[in-house]
């Protein structure tokens, strides 16, 4: 590998690090602060790209130091997750604005507007099963990846194995409905947090950190 590959290599760890801990802290905190609805809309559209970035990171942080198989499956399960996740809520809040526009304009088809927009939730649940799928898999692969690097906390790694068995595990139990809806507690936000020790972990390990790096990337 030549130095110019190491150093691209290098950089994408450390800005896919830092978008991680932004997109964890925007996850966390759409879910606990009274963000206006556009301002939630506009944050859960990104977060799908933003994961993309950041498990591009944890991967090369892995491959730098351990390769494995681990790393490219959870990097292939993580992108088509998050792809899965813009698709579930772009579907979910244009049903949601066409709903609420048709009932202004026709208040006469209010039963009609009613069954399709039970089907458009029938859509988003689909979607969203499908998506709890393949980011509970690519979390739990790329930490198994993570366990194999020598100076990386192994606990860590086991954590985020638990998190993401655990989290699966609720999701299949509560189909066709999410957990939070069935009486359950949310998994979500464990995986944001576990995004978000990770990536901070990782910077830490791969030197002094500077959030300069995202403007220089």
């Amino acid at each position: 590998m030549t130095k110019l590959e190491q150093n691209l290599n290098y950089r994408m760890i450390r800005v896919g690090c830092w978008v991680g801990i932004v997109g964890a802290l925007l996850y966390l905190g759409i879910l606990s602060l009274p963000f206006p609805d556009k301002v939630v809309q506009i944050i859960a559209i990104f977060l799908g790209p933003i994961q993309i970035i950041n498990s591009l990171g944890v991967y090369y942080y892995i491959r730098k130091n351990e390769e494995t198989i681990y790393a490219r499956y959870g990097l292939l399960f993580n992108v088509i997750g998050a792809t899965l996740f813009t698709t579930m809520v772009i579907t979910q809040f244009s049903v949601v604005a066409f709903v609420q526009d048709f009932r202004v304009d026709y208040p006469e088809l209010k039963d009609a507007l009613r069954a399709s927009s039970g089907l458009g939730n029938i859509i988003q649940l689909g979607l969203d099963i499908t998506f709890d799928t393949f980011i509970s898999l690519g979390t739990a692969f790329l930490a198994l990846g993570l366990t194999y690097v020598s100076r990386f906390p192994a606990w860590l790694g086991i954590t985020g194995l638990f998190i993401s068995a655990a989290g699966l595990s609720l999701n299949l139990f509560t189909f066709p409905y999410p957990p939070a809806e069935s009486g359950y507690f949310d998994p979500g936000p464990f995986y944001g947090l576990f995004v978000l020790i990770i990536s901070i972990i990782i910077l830490i390990k791969t030197g002094k950190p500077g959030v300069r790096e995202l403007v220089r990337a």
